[in-house]
């Protein structure tokens, strides 16, 4: 759903779902039930159960808010990070998608045709957004309907292919790590500079992205129940910013500056909020920081309405804990508990393996991201320092609550287009890939799932790097013929473990077609000392028989080299970098 309800005063779509969720609505012979609802800052995902003639399935509706009509979208990062939450959702679906938005014609002509033509992408390594309209207009009249959004459909094509949506797992991440930090032969770049100077002029193009509570407002927590009122960024100079990560509208709450607020402003920001953890950095003195006006001390504190106590104080892993309780002074409020993170430092990067302490206290402490408790940012730097934490704490909590998947470029891309300064240099890219590389690796060593269901694009000119591929692998070669007989021991030793592997799978798949099948079948698989029919499946195996072959070929390894050049690059590129 690309529409909203009503627009500009004007109904553009009928609510077809109930309005509360375990509602119940009828139309026609079909009962519609709301199970559930996931909000992001764009867009919304709706669980609802349909039954008709006595058989119920579960619909997943994804309702992009942020798309006004006969118009295309504030960002183009917006509609890609839409796309892919459609996409990736259940990959197993077989079923077609229903596309609408009011009329039918140009946004949902336009979300088509970029769904399309990342599949072209994929598939044929190349794009023809022309000849895509041009077949969507043959079916279906103004597919696209406006200049502004053909012009719009290549700029999210570009995102999504330039920058992309980069899933890994978390076993997959060295080898990534590895590429990214490598130099481009035509510009001397890391690919991760390169990646950097993308990311930015993405956030660049980005046209307000931020939701910022405006100066002053944090002020009207003082004697009213009523919540801050959350608005586009304005000329006038934000008092906190709204950074939602994960699919959390309100992660985190980045407070730009204190000096003209009092402390019961702060206290009144943490409660109205639901804010359990407050992470610190600033450019003054440790003494200047236990001066502040906000904190309580272990005798206890009053701050306008609310009693303050420091009750535990920490000091041992390269930043400061602190915890207090807190209770606002009215008829039946209670004691609430809140940490805070001091990080010292001035303004140099924090050390990386201080920053992953902190996040492991952080997720200890509050658990995962969540808008209802979202974490209170204060930082004198210009996010130049927050922004890391932000980013990794972001990632870590992918990690950990979806199975080891990475996706560290849509995190930092998403934070970019709502706050430009965070992540504000290559180097700083880097320091987020380090630290990704040097955290605690999930154990998904059980996980059955093949590396093809985690995918990314990053399209570059790879023929230079080809090159030098080809170079590395004919000095390895040499190295290979020189090596020691023990490595060959060694090998054989794995190979023949992998063969006898491989014939045990053979005959127990041999005996269990016997049951069906004539056994005339089972001796042919039995017969078959080789077994490469059988274990193309495999394609560790494959690879290894592959090697061994050519280790024993001799002058025909070198031929061999010599024609399959190219197909030894692609499957190369293949293995880490192509969708």
């Amino acid at each position: 759903m690309l529409t909203n309800l009503i627009e500009l005063g004007t109904l553009k779509c009928l609510q077809y779902w109930p309005e509360d969720i375990n509602g119940e609505c009828k139309h026609g012979g079909v009962l519609i039930k709301y199970a559930g609802i996931k909000e992001t800052f764009d867009y919304k995902i709706r669980s609802l159960e349909i039954t008709m003639d006595g058989e119920t399935r579960r619909l997943n509706q994804f309702h992009f808010m942020s798309w006004p009509d006969k118009d295309v979208p504030d960002t183009t990062w917006c509609l890609v990070d839409f796309w892919r939450a459609v996409a990736k959702f259940d990959d197993t679906n077989t079923s077609p998608i229903l596309v609408h938005c009011s009329a039918g014609v140009g946004r949902s002509g336009t979300f088509i045709a970029l769904d399309n033509l990342i599949a072209q992408a994929q598939i044929e390594n190349c794009v023809r957004p022309l000849h895509v309209v041009e077949a969507l207009r043959q079916q279906r009249v103004n597919m696209v309907q406006t200049k502004e959004q053909y012009k719009y459909l290549h700029e999210a094509l570009a995102e999504a292919l330039l920058i992309g949506t980069h899933h890994w797992v978390t076993r997959q991440f060295e080898s990534v790590y590895n590429f990214m930090i490598g130099k481009d032969i035509e510009t001397s770049k890391t690919r991760i500079e390169q990646q950097f100077e993308l990311i930015t002029k993405s956030a660049n193009y980005a046209r307000g992205q931020s939701a910022v509570i405006a100066t002053g407002l944090v002020n009207d927590h003082i004697g009213t129940q009523n919540e801050a009122m959350i608005i586009k960024a304005t000329e006038t100079k934000p008092q906190c910013i709204v950074l939602s990560a994960l699919g959390e509208s309100r992660a985190f709450i980045a407070l730009t500056s204190l000096h003209d607020n009092t402390a019961e402003n702060v206290w009144s920001l943490v409660e109205k909020q639901g804010c359990k953890t407050m992470i610190e950095f600033s450019n003054r003195s440790e003494g200047s920081h236990k001066a502040d006006t906000y904190h309580g001390q272990k005798e206890g504190g009053r701050f306008g309405r609310y009693y303050v106590n420091l009750t535990e104080e920490r000091n041992d892993r390269g930043f400061e804990e602190r915890t207090y309780s807190y209770k606002e002074d009215t008829k039946g409020s209670s004691l609430k508990t809140f940490k805070q993170f001091y990080m010292p430092g001035m303004n140099k990067d924090p050390e990386r393996q201080s920053m992953l302490d902190l996040i492991e206290a952080i997720l200890t402490w509050q658990g995962q991201l969540s808008t209802d408790t979202p974490i209170l940012i204060k930082d004198g730097s210009n996010f130049h320092r927050s922004g890391l934490v932000v980013v990794l704490l972001s990632e870590i909590c992918r990690i950990v609550t979806h199975d080891g998947q990475i996706n560290l470029v849509e995190t930092v891309v998403s934070m970019k287009h709502q706050e430009k300064h965070i992540i504000h240099s290559a180097a700083q890219l880097r320091i987020c890939y380090d630290a990704i590389l040097d955290y605690p690796k999930y154990d998904d060593e059980e996980e059955e799932e093949d590396d093809d269901d985690y995918y990314y694009y990053y399209y570059y000119d790879d023929d230079d790097d080809d090159d030098d591929d080809d170079d590395d692998d004919d000095d390895d070669d040499d190295d290979d013929d020189d090596d020691d007989d023990d490595d060959d021991a060694a090998a054989a030793d794995d190979d023949d473990d992998d063969d006898d592997d491989d014939d045990d799978a053979a005959a127990a798949a041999a005996a269990a077609a016997a049951d069906d099948d004539d056994d005339d079948d089972d001796d042919d698989d039995d017969d078959d000392d080789d077994d490469d029919d059988d274990d193309d499946d495999d394609d560790d195996d494959d690879d290894d028989d592959d090697d061994e072959d050519d280790d024993d070929d001799g002058d025909d390894d070198d031929e061999e080299d010599d024609d399959d050049g190219d197909d030894d690059d692609d499957d190369d590129h293949d293995a880490t970098m192509t969708p």
